[in-house]
């Protein structure tokens, strides 16, 4: 496949996806652009987008293996001694305990089911129902989105256009929104306008006063 139409399709800069082609990080744009071309990249070339970046995050943030001291790996003579006279009894002990385990070990006697109380309705569960706060959002440009719903599920995603997805709250979602202009946004079944520009990146809350 050639690299310009793969740009012209995906509406990504040629320069960046050579970038990325050539490990080129310094020519890269924001981290958050990285990831949702890599995931748009990756899917039009039928890879799988969670490998992609889990392979980018190596690159960028590699692992720091813990040192290790020769006295640490290398244990001197006297401390093999030690250990020897240690482990030995332990090794012992934990034999009998087991073996005793066995011997003595009967199955439990069988419990009678637990039963469950049975609670009233509850006369206000339409209060209930709309007292839920309720997200949809409608992609129409490629849009990388974390969704963080009453401040402790986190979810995040690439959407298409034409894709919808609904969220429910019982109090907030809090969003950081990778192309304001490529989303629209309903809360609570009204449209709340425009969020920003195309390719800019905002964070926003949900109510208002839910941060």
């Amino acid at each position: 496949m050639d690299l310009r139409e793969i740009s012209e399709t995906l509406k990504i800069k040629f320069a960046y996806l050579k970038a990325l082609e050539d490990d080129d990080l310094k020519n890269l744009p924001a981290e958050v652009y990285v990831k949702a071309y890599l995931n748009s990249y990756a899917r039009s070339l039928d890879l799988n987008p969670e490998e992609i970046l889990n392979t980018y995050n190596l690159q960028v943030s590699p692992p720091h293996p813990e040192k290790k001291t020769v006295q640490d790996t290398e244990p001197s003579p006297q401390k093999k001694t030690h250990l020897k006279y240690f482990l030995i009894p332990s090794l012992i002990l934990c034999l009998a305990i087991a073996l005793a385990s066995i011997q003595f070990k009967r199955p439990p006697a069988p419990q009678p089911p637990a039963i469950i109380p049975v609670e009233p309705a509850q006369k206000n569960l339409p209060d209930q129902v709309s007292a839920q706060q309720v997200l949809e959002i409608k992609a129409h440009d490629p849009t990388w989105l974390q969704v963080i719903s009453d401040k402790t599920q986190s979810q995040e995603l690439m959407m298409r256009p034409g894709e919808s997805v609904t969220w429910h709250a019982k109090n907030c979602f809090f969003l950081k929104i990778g192309n304001a202009g490529g989303i629209k946004i309903f809360f609570n079944g009204k449209d709340i306008g425009k969020l920003g520009e195309k390719g800019q990146v905002i964070k926003l809350s949900l109510p208002e006063n839910g941060a």
